[in-house]
């Protein structure tokens, strides 16, 4: 289910690529804990695949102090969408991107999160 509702300052601050013109966003949840069907949040996939998404953006968190994602379509003006982990890893680099997950990998393009 998708909502837009209006971003507080905060959440303005922490993720100004995801503000509409108007200051709101387009949120979608995934769930605390695996639900069943008739659950409020949004849980893309199978249930296995919204644990697996859950657990990225605890990393994310952990990381980053915000466990939210931006996403997109990976395409810009001009360039379809892209189709195959070789385009989205091309389209990556010319976007600009800190990173990319492709199916189980995660490729650092910058060394901003690095960890040593």
């Amino acid at each position: 289910m998708l909502l837009s509702v209006p971003l507080s300052d905060v959440g303005l601050s922490v993720a100004p690529a995801a503000a509409h013109c108007d200051a709101s966003a387009r949120v979608q949840t995934v769930a605390a804990q695996d639900s069943h069907a008739g659950g409020a949040a949004f849980q893309p996939g199978p249930a296995s695949d919204a644990s697996t998404y859950r657990r990225v953006l605890e990393v994310i968190k952990a990381a980053t102090g915000h466990g939210i994602v931006l996403d997109t379509s990976l395409n810009t003006r001009g360039v379809p969408l892209v189709r195959t982990a070789d385009q989205a890893l091309a389209a990556a680099v010319r976007i600009g991107l800190d990173a990319l997950i492709v199916e189980d990998e995660v490729v650092l393009l910058s060394n901003k999160y690095a960890t040593s």
